[in-house]
């Protein structure tokens, strides 16, 4: 698979998921609050926080779109703010990322030293903005809201002829928030299938069972909205996770990796010390004198394990006994003829192998 890197971060299955905290426009342009969302995004374990940069006039029409275009206006961040935001997530070790909205913002993000660029869903077929943010030869984000597999397939074409070489889709759904029938996590799987690299999950989805979900099936990039205070005004905020959420996410997140474990069928190590309490073995089921031919009846299965498994049975069955053998003893195979190197080597084997487990 392609390797997505930001910074010496690598971001992979192997690795512990990325978090990025979206802090959007929920900052109403105040660079104060901006800098305690941070701060507070920090806390929560997230390694990155999101803006979103642009020129409000290429948004949205101030006069067929007044709400809106005044909504954007009073949280438009220009360079110097950019610049002040980037140094407190360097303070704060974060990774400072944004998402341009036109190649002008683009360009002074390049220039503010951003870590990361992120393409919006709604730019997700905007060829002339991605060719540009490509060029820079920076990690690129792109989210793929009310997206086709075809038009995310021919993205990441677009991205990397022209310069990205570290390019990460996001399943998204571009509901604010999404209806549990639109979540299709499961497409996460598809992609990583069909792309051949990592897939990381943009959600808007209330709460942490979509997120779980998307790193149980292999999302390995995860971005969410983040806040500090969900009566805030803005679009955003609602639906946004606080401090305390989204800690707690990242938390119960890192329980899941845990248990997701590498995905190898083997016994844990506290298996291991049962397997031979709770494995059955062949014990003689009455006293059976030298000489005598192995039948079913000479036989009882039962707990521990002992020295024959019970796997062994068929192997057993046929077999002359070479000494006595008392009612109740484990069947070993040294007390049989016929027994074959196999069958024994069997047996010595499987020890072998859970020695080293």
């Amino acid at each position: 698979m392609a390797e997505f890197r930001i910074g010496n971060r690598r971001i992979a299955s192997k690795e512990k998921v990325y978090f990025l905290a979206e802090i959007g426009l929920n900052h109403n342009g105040d660079l104060d609050l901006a800098a305690e969302m941070i701060r507070a995004a920090a806390r929560t374990g997230a390694e990155g926080v999101k803006f979103q940069t642009y020129k409000s006039e290429l948004l949205a029409s101030p006069l067929k779109m007044p709400e809106l275009y005044n909504i954007f206006k009073t949280s438009e961040l220009d360079e110097k703010a950019h610049l002040y935001l980037r140094d407190i997530c360097r303070a704060e070790g974060m990774n400072f990322i944004s998402t341009p909205f036109d190649e002008e913002s683009a360009e002074m993000l390049l220039s503010c030293g951003v870590d990361a660029f992120k393409i919006a869903s709604g730019d997700l077929t905007n060829f002339p903005l991605m060719k540009t943010i490509a060029s820079y030869n920076k990690p690129v984000i792109f989210s793929t809201g009310m997206g086709y597999m075809k038009e995310v397939i021919e993205a990441i074409d677009i991205l990397e002829k022209n310069g990205a070489s570290c390019v990460i889709p996001l399943h998204c759904v571009s509901s604010y928030p999404p209806d549990e029938t639109e979540m299709n996590i499961r497409v996460i799987k598809n992609m990583r299938e069909t792309l051949g690299r990592d897939v990381g999950y943009s959600d808007h989805y209330i709460g942490d069972l979509a997120i779980l979900s998307a790193v149980a099936l292999g999302a390995t990039f995860i971005e969410k909205h983040f806040t500090i205070d969900k009566n805030l005004p803005g679009p955003d905020q609602s639906l946004s996770a606080d401090e305390s959420e989204l800690k707690t996410i990242i938390e119960r997140t890192r329980k899941l990796e845990i248990m997701l474990g590498d995905g190898e069928k083997k016994p844990s190590v506290k298996e291991e010390s049962s397997r031979e309490v709770a494995r059955r073995g062949l014990y003689a089921a009455m006293d059976i004198k030298p000489g005598t031919c192995i039948t079913r009846e000479c036989l009882k299965i039962a707990r521990p394990e002992g020295d024959t498994p019970a796997s062994m049975i068929d192997t057993v069955i046929g077999m002359i006994s070479i000494k006595e053998i008392p009612q109740g003893a484990s069947l070993s195979m040294e007390y049989l003829s016929g027994a074959g190197e196999i069958a024994i080597n069997s047996k010595m084997q499987g020890k072998e192998s859970r020695k080293g487990t």
